[in-house]
């Protein structure tokens, strides 16, 4: 995996925990409010995964939580994920980690959090045995809009139309991989003044809502505000929503 920053201490990557961050670069998707441009575009400054696990180990005994952000860190495969947190668990079994995600990847969310093995007999293949293999910890799942219409008026992708406009139906995906998970997670979306209109997030409430109502005891919706900063193409009249 290819990094673009590293932060030893942050108060606001995890709830209620202290963690270290490290960005990945890239990302499949181009949310026009992103206040990360320089990671979804690849430039800025570039760090090996061996430059990271270094500074990683100089926290250890000072901090053991990690939050692994982007970008998109599942545009690498699960392979490359769960191997760069097998050698973060190397450097202190006791290291937590929070994977953060867009959501357009399920396929690749499963395979990081279980294994799967092949049952066999002498007939044959009879099944797969699902094992949580304990690398990730806690997960935060972007759920920026209910209708693939408003996705497109406020992401830009570089998937096909197809998937495009399916989006919405995979990031559901994503949200049945977490709930069948008995991992803690948390869904956020940020509010855009000029954007969000109440209804619009009513209807996301409601979308969401069945499947929350199992697991009210470890997930968390929090909804975050837009920062207009710096952003990647964001529309001048989208503001900082008040407390309100």
């Amino acid at each position: 995996m290819k990094f673009g920053g590293f932060i030893e201490c942050s108060f606001n990557d995890w709830p209620d925990r202290l963690c270290c961050v490290a960005f990945v670069k890239g990302c499949n998707m181009r949310c026009r409010y992103c206040h990360n441009p320089d990671l979804v575009n690849g430039t800025g400054p570039e760090y090996t995964e061996e430059e990271i696990l270094e500074k990683i180990k100089k926290l250890d005994g000072k901090l053991n939580n990690l939050c692994l952000t982007g970008g998109e860190p599942l545009i690498y495969g699960s392979k490359a994920v769960k191997d760069f947190c097998k050698k973060v668990k190397e450097i202190n079994s006791d290291f937590k980690i929070k994977l953060d995600t867009n959501g357009i990847s399920p396929k690749e969310l499963d395979e990081v959090l279980y294994e799967k093995t092949i049952r066999k007999t002498k007939k044959g293949v009879t099944g797969y045995t699902v094992i949580k293999n304990g690398l990730v910890d806690y997960v935060a799942l972007d759920f920026k809009a209910g209708s693939y219409i408003e996705y497109n008026k406020l992401v830009k992708t570089d998937t096909n139309k197809l998937m495009f406009n399916s989006i919405p139906f995979v990031v559901m995906e994503t949200l049945c991989c977490l709930l069948k998970s008995d991992i803690p997670f948390e869904i956020r979306t940020t509010v855009i003044e000029g954007f969000h209109k109440k209804e619009e997030l009513d209807f996301m409430y409601r979308l969401i809502s069945n499947g929350l109502s199992k697991r009210k005891e470890d997930v968390t919706c929090y909804i975050q505000k837009y920062r207009p900063e710096v952003t990647l193409d964001a529309d001048k009249e989208w503001k900082t929503p008040s407390d309100e």
